[in-house]
């Protein structure tokens, strides 16, 4: 079930294009791993600003999240177990703050934890003659 917010967009800032993605379906593997298959609730014209980013160094690699607020038209079904598309990423929602009253926009915070850098802080030898 697509929605069509256009008309509710007029007077948002209209900065990027993000989609908001349902599960629609689930399947277990018999090694117990599972996957889901998502499907579009809502393409739209959001305001996505990256707000933070944390770094963890484990193992020779760098993880890195970024975490992004998204403001975007009021879109009904929206809840954390969606996700966000924002360009060609895949978002997973943390919270949501609607306007219940008007129902006019839908604030999400919103992360990216696959960002994943080997040997992000190589040794470097440094030989200098005299």
């Amino acid at each position: 079930m697509e929605i069509d917010a256009a008309a509710v967009l007029a007077d948002l800032p209209k900065t990027d294009s993000v989609v908001f993605q349902y599960i629609s379906g689930e399947v277990t593997a018999a090694n117990g791993q599972t996957s889901r298959t998502w499907a579009t609730l809502a393409t739209v014209s959001a305001n996505v600003e990256s707000r933070d980013v944390r770094e963890d160094y484990q193992a020779d690699r760098l993880q890195v999240s970024r975490i992004y607020s998204i403001v975007s038209a009021y879109i009904p079904g929206v809840t954390e177990k969606c996700r966000v598309v924002y360009q060609g990423k895949n978002l997973n929602i943390s919270r949501i703050k609607a306007d219940e009253t008007t129902k006019r926009y839908l604030l999400v915070e919103a992360y990216a934890d696959n960002d994943t850098y080997d040997n992000a802080f190589p040794t470097t030898t440094t030989t200098t003659t005299t």
